[in-house]
């Protein structure tokens, strides 16, 4: 799980249950649980499945997207994914539990760093 916060890269530990305010409201990133500003970050995770990326309540802006890019290669290396996993932009969202598919597919890490 990770955040970007005026340009500066968050990586939640390893294993992190916590949703993403919780886990910046431990970290003393955010102030307080219902702070508008989390809808206003670049957040995301990385899974099995691919590396995902939003802004407020999933969505793919220029901005998340522009972040993102700008960070991509410390994402992959801190989040220690594989460079064949895709890229995915905001989610489309479904039932709770279940796996929600990106809106946007980027190609593989490999073929994006590569460019």
């Amino acid at each position: 799980m990770f955040a970007i916060i005026d340009d500066s890269l968050y990586i939640a530990p390893a294993n992190c249950e916590w949703s993403h305010r919780d886990w910046l409201m431990a970290e003393k990133v955010i102030p307080v649980k219902n702070n508008p500003e989390l809808l206003g970050l670049t957040r995301g995770f990385a899974d099995q499945t691919g590396l995902y990326f939003y802004e407020g309540d999933f969505a793919l802006t220029e901005r998340a997207e522009r972040e993102v890019m700008g960070h991509l290669n410390e994402l992959a290396l801190f989040l220690g994914v594989t460079k064949e996993l895709h890229l995915f932009g905001g989610e489309l969202k479904g039932k709770i539990g279940e796996h929600w598919l990106g809106i946007k597919d980027y190609g593989s890490l490999k073929d994006i760093l590569s460019k």
